[in-house]
Formats: C-alpha cells, structure tokens, sequence
C-alpha cells in the first residue's frame, strides 16, 4: 500500500521535521503512528498524499505522482473545522464525490453518514453539531467516495470517554486499511497489530503494537 524510501522534509523555516525515512505498510494493515508533538506524525501523513513534499520517494497504491491518488485515499484531520466548510453536512459529504466526478453522489452520502451514525443529518449545519459529531461528519466525507486506504490524525483527540469508545467501534467496523497517528495509545493498541514510533523525524520503532506499547520504559525515553 505505502513504500517510503529515504524521505525527508523540512520546512520553510527550517525545522527538518522528517530524516530519512524508510517504511512499507503492507495492505490490509492497520498501523498506528506514534510519538511526542514535533516528532513528525502530521508531517508524514500530508507527505503521504502529496500536501507536502520533501526528498526522497513516496509510493501510494502503487503510484509516486501522488496527486493521482487523491481520490483513492481518505484523509481525515485533526481538528474536524479544517475538513467542514460547506452550509449543510450533505454538501460536505457530497463535496468529495462531486468534484472527483462519481455518480450516485446522493446514496453516496447517505450511504457514508449511515456508517457513522448520522443518518438524518443531512440538512444539518456542520457548525452547530457536537464535537464528537464533527469528527463523524469529517470521517463521512472521506468515506463517501469509497477510499481503498484511510489516513487519520488524532481521531480521538478531545473527545471525552464515551465519545472515544463509540470511536473506537466506528473504526473497528470500517474495512479499509489504516494509518492512525495518535496519542491516545490505548486506542492504537485496540485498532492497530502494528505500531510505528517517530521520535524527532526519526523512526525509533516499528513492530508489534502490544511490545512497543507496553513498555513504559522504552516509551518514557521517547516522549510518551
């Protein structure tokens, strides 16, 4: 799904947020991305479909000009009021499909609100749902033009107990294989066999979840 061979990127200021970077992540897996604030976790998300781009090379689904796979893999971002801009929950749901030029964009939404429980919001404004409800709204978006491979970033951020469990199920459910950066390791130990560690831009860890995730020492050294 993933091969990313000695990538690196640095920001405009200089901050070199990722330092040769070697990964795969085969398909069907649910991988976790770990590590402190800084250590490269969005970074390497955005360079995956090609928002940034640094040295070295990235191939998606089997293609390096990642533009190309936009609309084959689902994106969904930290703060849910960065994916939700449109008047009414359907015209973002729909915004995806339409401009990717999908038929049946209206069973399309329902079909995606349905999977995250927000059936009967169409006509809802975005900006006045919960929290929790805009982070289902946001993953809706992303699933409602059918992604062979979803990358998410801190899905379970602010979200209190409740909220995460019903999360954590929603997630369970979804078959596409995922890349989760998060810090609530709690849920990457209950979503994702694999757990890969960044530790300033640098991969520190990759390997079975439960070992990586257990060790309080290993992860206190790494920020965690």
């Amino acid at each position: 799904m993933i091969d990313i061979t000695n990538y690196s990127y640095t920001y405009p200021d200089g901050t070199r947020a990722l330092k040769n970077i070697r990964l795969q992540i085969g398909a069907h897996e649910n991988v976790a991305l770990v590590g402190a604030n800084g250590s490269g976790k969005t970074t390497l998300l955005l360079s995956m479909v090609g928002i940034l781009k640094g040295e070295g090379s990235i191939t998606v689904l089997g293609e390096s000009n990642l533009k190309k796979v936009r609309g084959r893999v689902g994106l969904v971002f930290q703060n849910p009021d960065d994916q939700l801009f449109m008047p009414t929950v359907f015209d973002d749901v729909a915004f995806g499909p339409i401009n990717l030029g999908l038929d049946h964009v209206e069973q399309r939404v329902i079909t995606a609100l349905a999977k995250v429980g927000l059936s009967g919001y169409e006509r809802k404004s975005p900006h006045h749902l919960s929290f929790g409800e805009k982070k289902r709204a946001a993953i809706a978006t992303v699933l409602s033009t059918e992604p062979e491979l979803l990358l998410m970033d801190e899905p379970s951020a602010n979200l209190d107990p409740r909220r995460k469990r019903e999360l954590l199920l929603l997630l369970k459910e979804l078959p596409q294989p995922k890349v989760i950066a998060t810090h609530d390791l709690g849920l990457a130990l209950a979503l994702c066999p694999r757990t890969i560690l960044l530790n300033s831009g640098s991969v520190a860890a990759d390997g079975d979840a439960y070992q990586i995730l257990t060790d309080a020492v290993f992860l206190e050294a790494h920020g965690l």
